[in-house]
């Protein structure tokens, strides 16, 4: 069952969107709740009350009393990996969205067919959020979450995997065996020997590449290309 919010205070849209909403979900069968509050204050109160109940959340930007900016705010202050949808009828705070962890911006005016996108991605980074990666390493086999690994690295014909706990040894001896595995999971290679998690990339310059660590790994200059358009396809 996915929890979601959507806060507007225009409430005949709220009611088409929520709707609509409730309509596509059924369409891909997934269960859904949708929780509706027109007014930013209400919401916030429910959400002190149970921070980690909700999966998705839909803020109109342009609210009266607390705006969407600022609610999203506070949810980052106590929640950092509730998905944060801005809705509005507008573009000109789109920049300031994102600085606040935004997973998407849905125009108004535009809402079926960008609902629809957003509620996939969505979907698909949920499922990503729980799937697991079994290795085996020197020591015994290993069970990890695909979310928190940060890159793989091949170091003297051994395959490495670097989490955000800490960095583990495999038996596995070929990067091709690593790239059949999770080529199609926000993963993308930087040379020949090292593959890493998109999440985790901070910033992209000539030939390195910048973790949210800061850790600096070093980019082939043959990839430069297809690891910039991979990022850019992963934070659209």
């Amino acid at each position: 069952m996915i929890n979601l919010i959507i806060c507007d205070d225009n409430k005949d849209f709220l009611e088409s969107a929520t709707l609509y909403i409730e309509y596509y979900l059924s369409v891909l069968n997934v269960d859904i709740k949708v929780h509706q509050f027109s007014c930013s204050e209400a919401f916030i109160k429910v959400f002190n009350e149970v921070p980690y109940f909700f999966d998705i959340v839909i803020l109109d930007i342009d609210m009266p009393g607390k705006d969407g900016i600022e609610v999203a705010r506070l949810i980052r202050e106590i929640n950092q990996e509730l998905l944060i949808v801005f809705l509005t009828g507008i573009t000109t705070r789109v920049f300031e969205s994102f600085k606040v962890g935004a997973f998407r911006y849905v125009r108004k005016s535009h809402f079926k067919e960008e609902i629809e996108e957003c509620i996939q991605s969505a979907l698909k980074k949920m499922r990503a959020q729980t799937e697991c990666y079994i290795i085996k390493t020197e020591e015994g086999w290993l069970k990890l979450l695909v979310k928190d690994i940060m890159y793989f690295l091949c170091v003297n014909r051994h395959i490495e995997v670097h989490t955000i706990q800490a960095c583990y040894k495999t038996t596995i001896r070929r990067m091709k065996d690593v790239e059949e595995q999770f080529e199609n999971k926000s993963f993308t290679k930087i040379h020949r020997g090292c593959m890493v998690n998109l999440g985790y990339i901070k910033t992209i310059e000539e030939q390195k590449v910048i973790l949210d660590n800061n850790e600096l790994l070093v980019m082939s200059r043959y990839r430069m290309q297809q690891v910039f358009s991979a990022y850019k396809d992963y934070i659209r």
